[in-house]
């Protein structure tokens, strides 16, 4: 059954991620033109719906059922998202046909267990599994740069902690205090430690200009004609 992402955030875990918030080896494009299963592949490209979960579900059958590499939560909540008047995911039985398309799709791709068939030359994936959405610290507490399952490279290297005072080295004082003052934290990935660091001098009055920024860097010319949702050059063209 198709999940939105309020019941992720609930149940801290994931098992699919959408196209748009994940990293994905280019290699997969080719293997998935030439050997997804026809059935999937063609309900894609005569619905025009549900290809971002044939990619993750086929990702998943590659990968012993781990779901895509999921990107960090800043670009998960700052994404660049073009306007249009209107969606596919607009309609009434958006949901309904979400949900027969994970339940097609982890058949056509042996992901309910129990199965071990493979996909043409390569060997899928068994049963499709959970990964935890935040890691926490000992508190539980959660910690707002940690998100998402960790890449086979870092968990190799997953081999100490780090402690408070470690954080405080790499942050200003305001963050420190914020989000790591007096815990020990689990393991944090490099790359998470250096996007604390680098969002360690925002702050409430600067934020929002900042986010802006980046996202125009990301996007001059989408931004210039107003396509990104709730833009000020987005609000000025259609007049909100």
């Amino acid at each position: 059954e198709y999940g939105f992402k309020s019941q992720t955030l609930s149940a801290n875990s994931y098992s699919m991620v959408l196209l748009r918030s994940a990293f994905l080896h280019v290699d997969y494009l080719d293997y998935y033109t030439e050997f997804a299963p026809r059935p999937m592949y063609d309900a894609v490209s005569h619905n025009f719906n549900c290809e971002d979960i044939a990619m993750s579900f086929f990702v998943s059958a590659l990968t012993n059922g781990k779901p895509p590499l999921l990107a960090d939560r800043f670009a998960v909540d700052n994404m660049v998202k073009l306007y249009s008047e209107e969606t596919i995911s607009g309609g009434y039985d958006h949901k309904a046909k979400r949900d027969v398309c994970v339940n097609d799709f982890a058949e056509l791709l042996h992901l309910k267990g129990n199965n071990e068939a493979s996909l043409d030359t390569i060997n899928s994936g068994r049963e499709l599994q959970n990964a935890v959405l935040n890691r926490r610290d000992t508190k539980k507490n959660v910690l707002r740069y940690s998100w998402g399952a960790l890449t086979d490279q870092e968990l190799h290297q997953q081999t100490t902690t780090f402690s408070a005072a470690k954080i405080e080295q790499l942050v200003s004082e305001e963050a420190y205090e914020t989000y790591a003052a007096n815990v020990e934290v689990t393991w944090m990935a490099p790359r998470e430690m250096e996007l604390m660091a680098y969002l360690a001098s925002w702050n409430k009055v600067n934020k929002h200009e900042k986010r802006w920024e980046m996202m125009a860097k990301m996007s001059m010319e989408a931004l210039r004609r107003g396509l990104i949702a709730n833009s000020p050059s987005w609000k000025r063209r259609w007049e909100v």
